[in-house]
């Protein structure tokens, strides 16, 4: 079989219960970052490749929850953002050094908020969908300051909406 020549498989983590929710974003260049959380340790995870997916170095992006719906994006090699959920709020890790250093903010505090989606179009700026399962709606919350302020509107609240969005 051919295509059994073109793909590989890489264990990147295998310590507990790991891998859930995950999401990838990669480079022209080989580097590739892919979000996950360790359900085990509670934590959400960033795991790094800069050689194409060759070998992977590992971070812990937040201790404080594993991560639940979480995304990432990253508009350069060196910038990481992931949004993630709490049950209750959309928060907000960034990385400005490749995974090596993080700070996680809340974005938006109100309600719970599930399922999120993240793309970041230049550095510093972070858009972020999301739905509000209190009253089912479609949300959105940008910010153009590199995470220190958010301004977030309702797209739709017509019915039972926002499950899974996804946003590029």
């Amino acid at each position: 079989n051919l295509l059994r020549n073109f793909w590989a498989t890489y264990t990147i983590d295998s310590s507990g219960s790991v891998g859930y929710q995950s999401d990838i974003i990669a480079h022209s260049n080989g580097t590739i970052y892919i979000s996950y959380s360790d359900v085990t340790n509670g934590d959400l995870k960033c795991a790094k490749s800069i050689d194409n997916g060759d070998s992977w170095e590992t971070s812990i992006a937040d201790d404080t929850s594993a991560g639940s719906f979480n995304s990432i994006a990253s508009p350069d090699q060196s910038t990481i953002y992931i949004s993630f959920t709490d049950g209750a709020n959309v928060k907000f890790s960034k990385s400005s050094n490749g995974g090596s250093n993080w700070a996680t903010t809340v974005a938006v505090s109100s309600g719970s908020q599930q399922m999120t989606s993240i793309t970041s179009p230049a550095s510093g700026t972070v858009y972020i969908s999301y739905r509000d399962i209190a009253i089912p709606s479609l949300k959105f919350t940008k910010s153009t300051d590199d995470g220190q302020t958010w301004s977030t509107s309702t797209i739709d609240s017509s019915g039972n909406v926002g499950s899974y969005p996804s946003i590029t």
